[in-house]
């Protein structure tokens, strides 16, 4: 009985061993298989992929469009309020003129219309701060209206000559030569004075 059940043994295994052969041999055809699906999915991956870089190229060719329009929009709107404040610079310039002429033409109450001068002159000084490009034009008001703040009884009897010089720049005469008279009058005046 054990020759017998060694037999069988035997035979069990070499049963056991054809099946395995034959397993693994079914393994290798369930492997090309497999392989085959794992390609069809990477290549299926790889469309993916291809789609997903499409649309980041079309996403950033978007994304460049859109900040262009809005710095070209930035800059449109930038110029705009820049003209804007040139137009109050000019207009607060002849409005410094109209306070000199009648400062000038005034019978009585010349200390409202200096202090009325000294408003427009204020208002001058705040656009002109505004502007981008008038550096020395910055300069040349900020001294002008120091100088009328500072110094009334010296500013009086020179406010026809500042009419002549602020009628000049509101009108965009030979502005720099303006601004050069305008420099002249402010270093005319006493600063250790009142």
């Amino acid at each position: 009985m054990a020759k017998e059940n060694d037999v069988n043994e035997k035979v069990e295994d070499k049963k056991a061993a054809k099946k395995e052969k034959k397993n693994k041999k079914m393994s290798k055809r369930e492997a090309s298989k497999n392989m085959m699906e794992y390609t069809y999915r990477d290549l299926g991956q790889e469309f993916i992929m291809r789609r997903k870089m499409w649309r980041a190229i079309v996403f950033a060719i978007m994304v460049t469009i859109a900040l262009t329009v809005f710095i070209a929009l930035f800059i449109s709107e930038k110029n705009k309020v820049q003209e804007t404040y040139r137009l109050q610079y000019t207009e607060s310039i002849k409005n410094m003129v109209y306070d000199i002429e009648s400062y000038e033409n005034a019978d009585g109450d010349f200390d409202l219309r200096y202090n009325m001068l000294l408003t427009d002159a204020a208002v001058a000084n705040s656009f002109v701060f505004l502007i981008d490009d008038y550096v020395d034009r910055q300069r040349s008001i900020n001294e002008l209206y120091t100088c009328l703040l500072k110094y009334p009884n010296q500013m009086k009897p020179k406010l026809s000559e500042l009419k002549e010089i602020l009628t000049g720049i509101a009108n965009s005469e030979d502005e720099d030569g303006n601004y050069q008279k305008m420099d002249e009058l402010v270093e005319s005046i006493d600063k250790l004075g009142n």
